[in-house]
């Protein structure tokens, strides 16, 4: 369920490069990097190879990120519901079966869905299945973002699957270089056929506190990985930007001058069949 304007940003996008048959764009706003290819994608991600033998997840990392969540959160893991956001072959979701009151999953490869629907893991396969899920209170990430394409987009949705005062507990990849031509892809090379948007340190704040998450912990390590864990607002967040409300401002100056100009018309209506019924 792609959404034709979710895909790129409504800021302005100022151009970086043009090499290997790639344009590089970066927002002017976030910061997101867009990697476009003239011929299109070089192969849809979750039928690649590659993430058929993915490896499964480190428990003990995975622990380890929960018993900080917990710490920082203050929240009893027994009473409350899990999701994991690209859950693999279900290694981290067995882990959360064990802390957690219930548990959910999603993962677009076909082979490792397959894999946790073996392990009788309650996994979904696609967005619209993704959809009927209900809220639930901890949304679990490790480094999914670096391999979709729709950055805005899956974000959005999976930022929606977190009940209002619930929690995202994020660990993923961010980008600390722009590509140049100069630098090949530089340090941390990247394929732009494995994704079409690349998180730099400002995206991830930026796009957090835009979707109303606020932020209780936050780590950039210099193996360019971070680690987050922020919990949803409880009132509702308004999701329009600065240049629709200007927008909105604009609507509603030029209805204001026209509703003034439909009054003084009316008027003017007015006084032409008095003046008219006075020469009679």
């Amino acid at each position: 369920m792609k959404k034709e304007n979710d895909q790129i940003c409504t800021y302005n996008h100022k151009l970086l490069s043009i090499f290997d048959g790639v344009t590089w764009k970066i927002c002017e706003q976030c910061q997101l990097i867009y990697a476009t290819q003239k011929k299109g994608r070089a192969y849809e991600i979750n039928e690649k190879e590659h993430f058929d033998n993915f490896p499964p997840g480190n428990k003990y990392e995975f622990n380890s990120l929960i018993n900080r969540f917990e710490k920082y959160s203050g929240k009893n893991t027994s009473q409350l519901t899990f999701f994991d956001f690209g859950c693999g072959a279900g290694g981290e979701l067995i882990q959360a079966q064990k802390r957690f009151k219930k548990i959910y999953g999603f993962e677009p490869n076909k082979k490792l869905y397959e894999s946790c629907k073996s392990k009788s893991l309650n996994v979904v396969n696609n967005f619209d299945e993704l959809f009927k899920i209900e809220k639930v209170d901890v949304c679990f990430a490790r480094n999914p973002f670096r391999y979709v394409d729709n950055f805005l987009f899956t974000f959005r949705t999976f930022i929606e699957l977190i009940k209002p005062g619930g929690f995202l507990v994020w660990r993923d990849k961010y980008f600390n270089w722009i590509p140049r031509p100069n630098l090949g892809f530089g340090k941390g090379k990247v394929n732009p056929s494995q994704t079409e948007t690349y998180l730099m340190k400002d995206t991830v704040i930026f796009h957090l506190e835009r979707l109303g998450m606020k932020i209780h912990y936050k780590k950039f390590y210099f193996n360019d990985t971070f680690f987050i864990i922020a919990e949803k607002s409880k009132e509702k967040k308004n999701f329009i930007d600065k240049k629709i409300k200007k927008v909105i401002i604009f609507n509603e100056q030029v209805i204001s001058i026209i509703h003034l100009f439909r009054k003084k018309l009316s008027y003017l209506r007015e006084t032409i069949q008095r003046l008219v019924y006075f020469f009679r």
